[in-house]
């Protein structure tokens, strides 16, 4: 698959590359690929920030609603459900691969760049169309804000990169400023594509910056999904095994990502609790993904008619035609072994006792 890096500048490569050390010698080719790449756009890059600071400006842009929760918790589905709803729109998979470049040289290569989408996720077997909903934290690493991708990319400092990624431990001001910038920008240019819509994000990292994105946005609204947190553990380190084995371009120490995920979900939960407890009803709510996932339809109107989206009733059909088409997804075995408990009961006891959940609810 083509590197996420590729659509990144040369600023964010050089900086990767003096913080997080040099890649393995097999990874050469995709961080030549990635320099190349950034070099070669490199003018069009700039033509395109001249185009949005005189044309594509959405100063008045309705404020995003975010769809949060630890990875794993079902935040794509739920982001799936809701992207059909009117008046919304959201990043696709070229923009989230050409963050700076996706409304001029993206639009003008856009049949070449379909054909390169991966038609599965990679993380699971979920469709890639070049439609489909994509969450923004891809975009965020290409433009040099403090991403936890950057941990994936370069796993001697995974951890490191995570809590970096996630809370800005060990960021300066101006790293902060970059995430905020990175975030408005992309955000901006995402809404002037589609009209000027209310964007519609996911992203999990997203669930420990709130109140970041809440000085950026006071009116923007928030989806929180909670999961089971035994089904969440283990489906997580599947996942960054899955994305480690695609994305690093350094050798993978486990040992650290385990001791990365055991810390980041208390973390992550503790602080989307604190970042929300003062937000009205219209801009809050939470959803079990074992009741979105009992009856989805329900749960979609609930969220539509709670956040004050336009046109409930055709959110509702929007996301019964999204059923439809994933009516033959399956998703993997959901028994929960021995060791996953323990890591769990160990590592996250207090927020799974926090939210009530049981080994077996959701198997």
């Amino acid at each position: 698959m083509i590197h996420p890096l590729t659509g990144s500048d040369v600023v964010t490569l050089g900086r990767l590359l003096r913080r997080d050390g040099l890649p393995s010698a097999r990874a050469w080719p995709r961080v030549a690929g990635a320099l190349g790449s950034a070099l070669g756009r490199a003018p069009l890059s700039a033509l395109e920030r001249g185009y949005v600071s005189l044309a594509a400006r959405e100063p008045g842009m309705p404020a995003p609603v975010f769809v949060v929760g630890h990875w794993r918790s079902g935040t794509t589905h739920l982001f799936n459900l809701l992207s059909g709803a009117p008046g919304v729109t959201y990043a696709a998979p070229i923009p989230t691969g050409l963050p700076w470049d996706f409304l001029l040289l993206g639009r003008a290569l856009a049949p070449l760049l379909e054909r390169a989408i991966p038609r599965e996720r990679g993380i699971d077997p979920m469709t890639v169309t070049p439609d489909a909903p994509q969450e923004d934290e891809i975009a965020l690493a290409g433009m040099g804000a403090p991403s936890y991708y950057h941990g994936v990319y370069f796993p001697r400092a995974f951890r490191r990169e995570m809590a970096r990624g996630l809370f800005f431990d060990g960021c300066h001001a101006g790293e902060r400023d970059r995430w905020r910038r990175a975030l408005r920008q992309f955000t901006h240019k995402v809404a002037h594509a589609g009209g000027g819509r209310r964007v519609l994000v996911k992203n999990p990292a997203h669930t420990a910056k709130i109140p970041e994105i809440r000085a950026i946005w006071p009116n923007a609204r928030f989806v929180h999904i909670v999961r089971n947190p035994y089904h969440v553990y283990q489906s997580t380190v599947r996942m960054f095994d899955d994305l480690l084995g695609m994305l690093a371009l350094q050798p993978v120490d486990r040992a650290e990502m385990l001791a990365a995920i055991h810390e980041t979900y208390p973390r992550m939960m503790r602080a989307v609790a604190a970042a929300t407890h003062d937000l009205p009803e219209s801009q809050m709510i939470t959803v079990r993904f074992e009741d979105l996932e009992h009856d989805p339809v329900a749960e979609v109107r609930r969220i539509v008619q709670t956040l004050e989206f336009a046109d409930p009733d055709a959110a509702e059909r929007a996301a019964r035609a999204h059923l439809d088409q994933v009516a033959g997804y399956r998703s993997r075995t959901r028994t929960i072994p021995a060791e996953v408990a323990a890591a769990v009961e160990r590592h996250w006891g207090a927020e799974r006792a926090r939210w009530g959940y049981t080994r077996a609810e959701g198997a």
